[in-house]
């Protein structure tokens, strides 16, 4: 027994400028795997933050009547919502509706698809809040770049994750193929596996 722990110093001290380099590789990679995650999930968290100090809506509803108010209210996907008037001069000819309803969902992920079943349910019309729609990877075009923004961020992280886990892979196996003879010797002279 003594001669297997003499062998395993003898490893160390030998293998130590690689030891050395493998602690400081994995370091590197984890490090920069968390600052890219953080710094990722951080910009997109302020600019929703940022969208919603402007406009804290996610849909707005043109109702018509008091009675389909109070049922959108009562819904169980909506979380919130107050009813103010919106002005939409993006026509021809504007059009001033004095009981839209301002909703947040229950799910901010899922705020197309309550708008589509809101606007079927209650036969009204509806439109996004198109920024906070992008925030949250919705809809619109501007949407698909920020999506391909946070996985690139996912995949530059992805690659620095293998690249750690192959550093410590890489110095184990140089590792073990240094010390095959010995272990043959050891295997030669009686010793188990």
């Amino acid at each position: 027994m003594k001669h297997y722990r003499e062998l395993a110093f003898r490893y160390l001290k030998m293998n130590r400028r690689r030891s050395v380099v493998t602690i400081l590789g994995v370091a590197v990679s984890v490090t920069i795997l968390y600052i890219l995650l953080n710094l990722g999930w951080s910009a997109l968290l302020k600019y929703r933050e940022n969208v919603r100090a402007k406009k804290d809506y996610e849909i707005i509803l043109f109702t018509e009547t008091k009675e389909q108010i109070e049922e959108i209210m009562a819904d169980s996907r909506v979380k919130s919502a107050y009813v103010g008037s919106y002005y939409d001069d993006d026509r021809d000819d504007p059009v001033q509706y004095a009981n839209a309803l301002y909703i947040n969902t229950t799910n901010p992920y899922r705020m197309d698809s309550v708008k589509q079943a809101l606007v079927q349910k209650y036969g009204i019309d509806g439109i996004m809040n198109e920024e906070l729609e992008i925030a949250y990877m919705q809809g619109a075009d501007k949407a698909n770049l920020i999506f391909i923004s946070v996985l690139s961020v996912f995949l530059i992280a992805y690659v620095f994750a293998i690249f750690g886990i192959g550093i410590v892979r890489n110095s184990i196996q140089l590792s073990n193929l240094e010390q095959i003879r010995d272990y043959g010797n050891l295997r030669c002279i009686g010793a188990t596996k």
